[in-house]
């Protein structure tokens, strides 16, 4: 069992696409994973974490695909997945969660 409360893995240059892992960590409050070259889909995984997940950032990458439905099922205060290459709609689970930030602009 893995435990964190903060990643900020922000600027790192990481190439490659986000592990489904991430979703299984405990006591995660804060993911920044932004500025890198990560690939790929959002993992639906990231809506199930096994804590509280107050602020998620994947800006600046080069993601593709929807946004998970999934990431209605997070709790989290601001989330951030500005200038990738996600298309679809902005799904309605996401009206679900108290948000005081998201940015989604440039997809």
């Amino acid at each position: 069992m893995l435990t964190f409360e903060t990643r900020e893995i922000h600027g790192w240059n990481i190439t490659g696409t986000i592990p489904t892992q991430l979703g299984g960590l405990t006591s995660l409050v804060s993911l920044d994973l932004s500025y890198n070259q990560l690939t790929g889909n959002i993992p639906p995984q990231l809506g199930n974490p096994k804590g509280l997940l107050n602020y998620l950032d994947l800006s600046y990458n080069q993601l593709t695909g929807t946004i998970p439905t999934q990431l209605g099922q997070l709790i989290t205060h601001s989330l951030k997945l500005r200038n990738n290459q996600l298309t679809g709609t902005i799904p309605t689970e996401l009206s679900l969660i108290p948000l005081d930030s998201l940015y989604i602009p440039i997809n």
